[in-house]
């Protein structure tokens, strides 16, 4: 039976059948500690909002192809970006799940699902904040990788981080683990659920 997916800009929250089922964002911070802590909310907030903006303006373009955007970073990767890696953008801001026994249990929005210059399949995420923590990077792009081979039936064979940050404009190349993250994703997955279980929202 067909599952209704909905999910919650606002907040950023997916929904399965009117049930909340976990983000990889979640998953994610279940298992790798926060490099947050200690930083004051409002600079968090400010930082998440900025990186909204960007995002949405990127977004805009990819759909429209108009460039409106604002934002410096946002122009680096369309104008500088793009067209130096050979980065032909497919699907934008595209929400993913992951199903076991057909039942969806977590989901996603990747940033940017592309073809490269060979033709290949490729997923990149956007960071526009200075600090780079390539753990977090790693896993969310692995486990990006992992929903969009299963949800999309393609092969994913490249993973990228963009990295704009003011006049900051780079790439970095991400190495798939897909078979390590397969078992971080299942182990994330018995946490959530026992987290659940006890009444606990996180670790």
């Amino acid at each position: 039976m067909e599952q209704t997916i909905e999910f919650i800009k606002e907040n950023h929250t997916y929904l399965v059948d009117g049930k909340k089922v976990p983000s990889i964002t979640e998953l994610i911070e279940l298992m790798i500690p926060s490099k947050y802590v200690g930083i004051p909310d409002l600079v968090l907030k400010n930082a998440c909002e900025y990186g909204i903006q960007v995002h949405q303006e990127i977004d805009d373009y990819i759909k429209s192809k108009e460039e409106l955007y604002k934002t410096i970073e946002a122009r680096n990767v369309i104008k500088f970006i793009f067209p130096r890696y050979g980065i032909k953008p497919m699907l934008s801001e595209h929400i993913v799940a992951y199903k076991i026994n057909d039942l969806v249990v977590a989901m996603g929005t990747v940033d940017l699902i592309y073809r490269n210059k060979d033709n290949l399949f490729g997923i990149a995420d956007y960071k526009t904040t200075s600090a780079f923590y390539e753990d977090m990077v790693e896993a969310q792009l692995n486990l990006y990788a992992i929903l969009c081979e299963q949800s999309l039936k393609i092969d994913i064979s490249e993973l990228n981080c963009i990295r704009v940050h003011g006049d900051t404009r780079k790439i970095k190349s991400i190495e798939i683990k897909k078979t390590q993250y397969l078992d971080f994703l299942n182990k994330a997955l018995e946490k959530w659920n026992e987290n659940q279980k006890s009444g606990k929202k996180w670790k």
